[in-house]
């Protein structure tokens, strides 16, 4: 079986015979497959992004601005290793969506969603929390359970050959069947995931209106974050590789409803 490497340039080969440079698509689709590189250094990206998290969980606390929390969490990246680290981070008891740190102090009650996206060597990759200040809810444990189940539905269904309509089918079903089709469409979400990458951001956006077909080594992630009235905006996503038969999981946890103490 030959690695990305090999048939990225394969392809290549292929599409140039075939009329490459009349293809303007031609350099997503050539590259849509990550090399060995690139998924070795997007792993590198995704560890740094889980150890900034962690920071954010050790020194997170009331009256910290969530502007300084974000600094804190780009810095501890940075120190690791990363290129940039693009992240969003917000936080408040009811949120609308996730946007710019601002400098709101943070107040118990409040729910931090933080979508943190390192660059290693180039390669992007993401994760995505959330995460309580002060203990969680019982309400907020309930629904954040319900979100990583619905996530764990549609990495569970990726593997070579299905449809990227089908992970966010997946996960919109396990949403459906506990009361919340309604907030299966925007506004209260955006997309279920989507593709990272210099060279291509092949697979697209996870949504079922994407009929773009599964390959071996495409990286993603996976993410059902969504509004839900109960707890409002709520972050929560893991990356993936596609393997021969299923998926490489790349993070080392899988998201939970975190806390920084009160």
């Amino acid at each position: 079986q030959p690695d990305a490497t090999e048939r990225q340039s394969s392809r290549c080969k292929q599409m140039s015979v075939s009329g490459y440079n009349e293809r303007p698509d031609a350099v997503n689709e050539v590259t849509a497959p990550k090399t060995d590189e690139e998924i070795a250094n997007a792993k590198k990206a995704v560890a740094i992004a889980e150890a900034a998290h962690e920071h954010m969980l050790a020194i997170g606390r009331p009256g910290m601005r969530e502007c300084d929390l974000a600094v804190e969490m780009n810095l501890r990246a940075k120190e690791l290793g990363a290129n940039d680290n693009f992240l969003m981070l917000s936080a408040g008891p009811h949120q609308q969506g996730v946007g710019a740190s601002s400098n709101r102090p943070l107040q118990l009650g409040d729910v931090i969603i933080a979508e943190s996206t390192p660059a290693y060597d180039g390669q992007f990759c993401q994760i995505c929390r959330s995460a309580s200040v002060g203990p969680p809810t019982n309400v907020l444990a309930e629904k954040y359970a319900l979100l990583v189940r619905a996530m764990r539905a549609g990495i569970e269904a990726i593997r070579p050959g299905k449809k990227v309509s089908d992970v966010a089918g997946a996960i919109d079903a396990v949403m459906t069947e506990a009361g919340y089709e309604k907030y299966n469409h925007p506004p209260y979400l955006n997309r279920r995931g989507h593709g990272m990458g210099t060279g291509s951001m092949a697979p697209g956006d996870i949504d079922v209106s994407n009929p773009t077909v599964l390959e071996e080594d495409m990286v993603f992630v996976v993410h059902p974050n969504q509004y839900l009235p109960e707890t409002g905006y709520l972050l929560c996503g893991e990356p993936v590789r596609v393997t021969a038969t299923g998926f490489e999981k790349l993070s080392k946890t899988w998201a939970e409803i975190d806390a920084v103490k009160g």
